[in-house]
Formats: C-alpha cells, structure tokens, sequence
C-alpha cells in the first residue's frame, strides 16, 4: 500500500477581538432626572416616589453644580458625594436645625437608586457609589402615645374658637376626630388616608379599602371610634358625593385633603394636648396600632399585610416595643402582687418605680 499522507487540520481563520462598548452620549443631570421620573410613571409607582426623587435628587444636583461645576451625569464620582454627605452634617437645613442621620440616610438611598438605575439603562459606564457605603443612622426608640395621651388629643381635635364661625368649628372638630380615630384605628398612612375616595368606603361592612405603596390595595376594618366619627363627619357635614371618585375627606375650603393639612393638624394637637416629649404626628398613630395590634394579641404576619409592609422588618421592631409594653403590663398587673401579707418590719424589695 502506499504510504497515507499525514492529515492536516485546517487553519480557522483568526476571530476578530470584541468591539469595544463605545461611551454612552454625555448627558446633563436634569435631563436624566427627567427620563427617571418618567420611568417611574412608567412602572406604576406612586406619585409621592416621583415627587421624592425630584426633591431629594435636585438639591444635590446643585450642591454638584455649585462646589464642583458638575453638569452630567458621568462627572460624577465617589469623592464628590463623600463631600456632599459631610456637607448635609454640618450645614443647617432651610429650617436652620440640623439634618438628623436618618434624613441623611434617606438622602442617600436616593441618590444610590438613581445611580443604579442609571447603569441599567446603561447611561453610564461605571456606578460612582460602588465603594460608598450608606451611612448610618441612629436607631431610636419608638415612642408610641399612652391613653392619657389619645384622650388628650381627642379633646384637642376642636380648634380653637377665634376667628372661625360655631358651625366650621363644629366640623372641623368632626373632621379632624374621624382623621385620627381612623388613623389610630387601621394604622394606615397620611396619604393612604388622603386618597380614600368615597367609592373607597364600605358603610355596610364597615371597612375601607386604600391603594399603597407599590400600587397593592388592602381591605383595613374600622372599629367603633372611627366608624363612629367618620359617619358623623359624612352625615352631617361632608355632604353626598356628586361622583365616587371624590375625596372622603376635605379641607374647611372644600378642597382635598393634603399632607401639609395633615400634619399641621397634628402640630396643633401636639401644643392643645400638651404631649411636648413626643413626636405627634400620623405615622406615630401608625406605630401605635402596630404594638396595640401585637399586645392583643396579633400575629406578625398578619401585621406585614395589613400595614403594607414588604418585609418583615420594621414589624420586628414592633414586636420589640410590644414586648417591652408587656413586661411593665405583667409588673403593673402582677397575679401574685395583689395576694396581701400581713405587714412586716422588713424593708420589702421590689422593682423601682419610674
């Protein structure tokens, strides 16, 4: 046989190296604000996540603009919002106090979401807060109302009588009754309240049902307080609806409830009912139902849901204070305790009070 010819692979031809990703197009600040506020129109979500991007991103695009004259969005680096963060701790805000670390942080997360979704969309080439980390903020303790307190506030819902006619007194008195017992009582929040429409509003099952964060409606029960104003105020002074869309609840001049009403309501019950350490306002009615809730007796999970909450988180915290409401409850409310001795010469032991 003759000899076979040894065989030879052919020689591929030589791949050609990637392209490089060429730079996005330079972009100004306030022109990617612009496509990130409407890409959370476009998601669906809440109007009051638009507004909060817009006024929280805004005075740092200034801050950029003035300290670093930082127009786009890819001049952006790491030092410069290191720099803007020691900037919010030391200068007073426009209310001439000190930012508390809580807002600083919140300033943060901001800021972290747009530059994240910045690098989705491929905006920019890098995240100049990969190498930040969120600053921390000091965890207080919730300090929830006493009964004393809410009774306090109740009385201190009629404003007072200078300037304001009997019958807009006797409403508002109404009003603002039906605003707190419902907060207090569904534990839902400021502009969850807000938006109840009256189509909203179930009068035979006493229950109302609210859109929240993330566009998820909840079905929240009322108890007999805030069925019991907030007919009154629907009865006898809010007036029929001329479509269910309206609001439930209105201002003295008919127009729709806000958060600036709503927490200047709270203000004046703050100075009526003489509650000076604590803060009032209607997310303190909200911690209030959450520990109620649990010291009668609630689950967790349940909570999550009816609070709205994604995660289990903040209802642990609740879960803390409820357990320390209940410690003091068992010592106030001793079984043994109430057993009499005979009196003894001894000094008795116990715990301190206050």
């Amino acid at each position: 046989m003759p000899p076979t010819k040894p065989y030879r692979m052919k020689a591929e031809p030589a791949e050609a190296p990637p392209a490089r990703k060429s730079s996005p197009p330079a972009q100004t600040l306030e022109s990617v604000l612009h496509r990130y506020v409407n890409w959370h129109e476009a998601e669906g979500h809440s109007r009051k996540t638009e507004q909060d991007a817009k006024t929280n991103l805004r005075p740092f695009f200034r801050y950029l603009k003035t300290e670093f004259d930082i127009t786009h969005v890819e001049q952006v680096e790491v030092d410069n919002i290191r720099s803007w963060l020691v900037w919010l701790r030391n200068t007073p805000s426009q209310r001439k106090r000190p930012r508390s670390s809580k807002t600083i942080e919140s300033y943060c997360r901001q800021v972290m979401a747009f530059f994240r979704w910045c690098m989705a969309e491929e905006i920019v080439m890098h995240n100049p807060l990969g190498r930040l980390k969120l600053p921390r903020a000091e965890k207080k303790i919730i300090r929830v109302f006493s009964d004393e307190e809410i009774k306090r506030m109740h009385e201190a819902c009629q404003p007072n009588p200078s300037g304001l006619r009997p019958d807009v007194r006797r409403m508002l008195t109404t009003r603002n009754r039906a605003i707190m017992w419902v907060l207090l009582d569904t534990g839902m929040r400021a502009s969850e309240l807000g938006g109840i429409r009256f189509m909203d509003f179930d009068r035979k099952r006493g229950t109302v049902y609210i859109m929240g964060k993330g566009a998820k409606e909840r079905k929240l029960l009322l108890g007999q307080h805030s069925y019991h104003y907030l007919t009154a105020y629907l009865d006898h002074w809010r007036g029929e609806s001329e479509s269910g869309k309206d609001r439930l609840f209105l201002t003295d001049d008919g127009s729709s409830l806000t958060l600036a009403t709503i927490t200047k309501m709270f203000a004046r019950l703050k100075t009526r009912g003489e509650i000076p350490d604590k803060r009032v306002s209607a997310h303190t009615c909200r911690h209030w139902y959450a520990v109620r809730f649990l010291l009668e007796g609630g689950k967790l999970f349940a909570l999550q849901k009816l609070l709205g909450h994604e995660t289990l988180e903040m209802v642990r915290i609740y879960a803390n204070i409820a357990d320390t409401d209940a410690e003091e409850e068992q010592r106030k409310y001793s079984p043994a305790d109430r057993i009499e001795l005979e009196p003894t010469k001894v000094k008795r032991r116990g715990f301190r009070q206050g």
